[in-house]
């Protein structure tokens, strides 16, 4: 367990999020984050940088999926990892 704690606090690499984007129904887009490590993930739809003040992408708990965003094929993801 001390040397799982001792990696933690050496990794200086923020973490990575991903757009994983599948096509819904009616022409809508259906939109779901995933990342490299535990991270709070952070998003816009307008394309502007994220912040710690934009919505929170909320992740999947055990055995559960996280959210699913439904959008049209107009909209500007940026997500930003913390």
């Amino acid at each position: 367990m001390f040397e799982i704690a001792m990696e933690y606090g050496m990794d200086n690499r923020p973490p990575s999020a991903r757009v994983i984007q599948e096509p819904g129904p009616d022409g809508t887009v259906h939109v779901s984050f995933t990342t490299n490590e535990p991270a709070t993930i952070h998003y816009t739809m307008d394309g502007s940088r994220a912040t710690l003040e934009s919505p929170v992408y909320e992740a999947a708990a055990i055995r559960e999926p996280g959210e699913v965003i439904a959008i049209d094929e107009r909209t500007k993801f940026r997500v930003d990892s913390y």
